[in-house]
């Protein structure tokens, strides 16, 4: 049997204005999501204070860093 392959991974760069992350791979929870932040010098954190609109085969993550928008890099 073969499965198709699903991404289950979004990766976005900040630019300073975006704050909504759409992704396209199926969760039928928030909690089975995991929202991380990577600084330029390569350490990656969880991010935290974000929200999640769910829909039938992928969603938005609604994001800001300390009240702002994700800054560039």
């Amino acid at each position: 049997m073969t499965l198709p392959y699903s991404p289950s991974r979004a990766i976005f760069e900040g630019n300073g204005k975006a704050t909504d992350f759409p992704f396209s791979f199926k969760v039928w929870e928030a909690g089975q999501l995991l929202v991380s932040l990577t600084a330029p010098d390569g350490k990656t954190s969880t991010a935290t204070g974000w929200s999640v609109s769910l829909g039938k085969d992928g969603g938005t993550v609604h994001y800001l860093h300390q009240d702002a928008p994700l800054p560039a890099g």
